[in-house]
């Protein structure tokens, strides 16, 4: 499985949440864009800009999926109200589930892959 490093997260607090509360859901693009937009300006601010440019990577191919920059202005308000939801939920494991879970989903879109390919 493709893990991100740790290092990222430590720039988000750490505490406990309630565990049976489904606040991240990997179906939900939005929430994916947002987890990658967290990922990349991570890893940007650890001076890691491969994992930077693959999170950049991953939140734009989200975005062309979805309708581009009209999608990325239509979510807007939602996914400041994710990134609020994550910082205050202050659950690192929920955090890189929903990581994992991400970037699960786009390694398994062959359309994703075959962009890789093309790169």
């Amino acid at each position: 499985m493709w893990r991100i490093p740790t290092t990222i997260f430590m720039l988000l607090p750490i505490g406990c949440a309630d565990a049976n509360e489904r606040t991240f859901d990997s179906s939900n693009p939005v929430h994916c864009m947002v987890i990658f937009g967290i990922a990349a300006n991570g890893a940007k601010q650890v001076s890691q800009p491969a994992v930077a440019d693959e999170m950049a990577r991953r939140a734009t191919f989200l975005a062309e999926q979805h309708g581009g920059l009209a999608w990325i202005k239509k979510v807007k308000p939602q996914s400041m109200e994710i990134g609020k939801k994550m910082e205050a939920a202050h659950d690192e494991r929920a955090t890189l589930r929903l990581l994992d879970e991400c970037v699960a989903q786009q390694n398994a879109d062959p359309g994703f892959n075959a962009r890789k390919t093309k790169q």
